[in-house]
This record gives structure tokens, sequence and C-alpha cells, in this order.
């Protein structure tokens, strides 16, 4: 059964949540205040519903220490709704940024797109490569020059789509589609936050292009 760690201080919104989730089958831990959540993480969730404003280590302490572990996918919900606030948890490693208040059906949408895409799945070839960097997809491992590089399961499926269509453009609304799992992109800074987390990880080695109004292009530097 797929699990979920859910970490919310605020009874009446982890009830609501824990029945939604509940319903789709999924079994859910929830934890009240961060140093709860990092004992319930040993659990090995799938998938981790994480506020900001926790009592003890807060949800911008928690996504670094979830990262040095695992790849689990990291869907922060919180009523800091400002730009700052969802870039810089993208920036630590999370997966995606729902404010507070939130449509129950878009939270589960979510939760289901980046369920799809981090359960194990076989793999439609064994290995991709630009330049000394290397993907290794049935292991989800990346590496430059023989050193993994940790990413995120954004980041990661981000990267791996480049490399498949790395001869041609690809366009922003298609990685906000395909990557993200919704089409309003026009004013979300996500996609933004996580090439540029690929750009520092690869600095040196690969160039991700932009290209105004159209989307990406990658290459490697000569």
């Amino acid at each position: 059964m797929i699990r979920i760690l859910l970490v919310e201080d605020d009874t009446t919104i982890s009830l609501m949540l824990s029945a939604y989730i509940e319903r789709e089958g999924f079994q859910i831990d929830i934890a009240h205040d961060g140093n709860q959540a990092v004992e319930l993480f040993g659990l090995n969730p799938d998938l981790v519903i994480l506020d900001i404003n926790l009592p003890g280590k807060s949800g911008f302490e928690l996504i670094p220490l979830f990262r040095k572990v695992s790849k689990t996918p990291i869907l922060m919900l919180s009523a800091r709704s400002s730009e700052d606030d969802k870039v810089h948890c993208l920036e630590l490693g999370a997966d995606d940024y729902i404010p507070k208040p939130f449509s129950a059906r878009e939270l589960l949408a979510r939760m289901h797109r980046h369920l799809e895409r981090s359960l194990p799945q076989k793999a439609a070839v064994e290995e991709l490569r630009m330049g000394n960097v290397v993907i290794m997809t049935p292991r989800l491992r990346v590496e430059l020059s023989g050193t993994e590089v940790r990413l995120t399961k954004t980041e990661y499926e981000i990267l791996v789509h480049f490399f498949e269509h790395s001869d041609e453009v690809v366009e922003r609304a298609t990685l906000m589609k395909e990557i993200i799992g919704y089409s309003n992109y026009l004013s979300d800074r996500t996609i933004d936050t996580h090439i540029k987390n690929l750009r520092k990880k690869f600095e040196g080695e690969l160039a991700i292009e932009t290209l105004r109004a159209v989307g990406y292009r990658i290459r490697t530097i000569q």
C-alpha cells in the first residue's frame, strides 16, 4: 500500500486531509510537529505533504534533512503564499508547493502525479549520456564524471526529459504539463527554480539555454 506522511500541526486540516487521502486507498501517517515528522519519515513514506510553520523543526529545516537520505517527493502545503517562500522551498529540494487555502481535488491530483513519476517503473532505456553526465535510469541515479549528483524527483524528471530531447527545443508549457503535472504556468516560477537548481549542479558541464517565450535547450559545454 502507498504510504503518505502528512506533517501538519492544524488538527482540523490534518483530519480533513487524512479522510481524503484514505479514501484514495492510501495509508497515512500524521505528524503534528517537526520532531515527530523525523521519526515517522523513518517508515519510508512514498510521498510527504509538509507544512512550513511547525512546532519543533520547521518545514524549512525538514526539507534538507529528508533530502539527505531520500528522493521521496515532498509537496509543500502552507499558509505562507509569498513567492519568496515558494522559491526557497523549491531551492531546498521540495518538488511542489500549494498555498492555503487549497483545493483538496487539486492536492490529490498533484499527489497522484508525483506518485506516478516516483514509484518504480520499467525503464525504456538503461542509460542516457551527455558529455560526462550519465543518467542510469533503472537506478534513478545521475553521475557527473563518476560521482553521484543528488537530484530531487522533479529535477531528475526534467533532466531525463532534456536528455531524451537533446536535439530539440523543450517548451516550458510542456515541462509544466508533463513533469509538474498542471498547465497553469504563466505566473508560476516552479520550473524556473528547478532549472536554476540544475544549472548550479551541472555548472561547467551542461548549459541549459533559455529561449525567451519558447522554452529551453540543453547542450554540453565544450
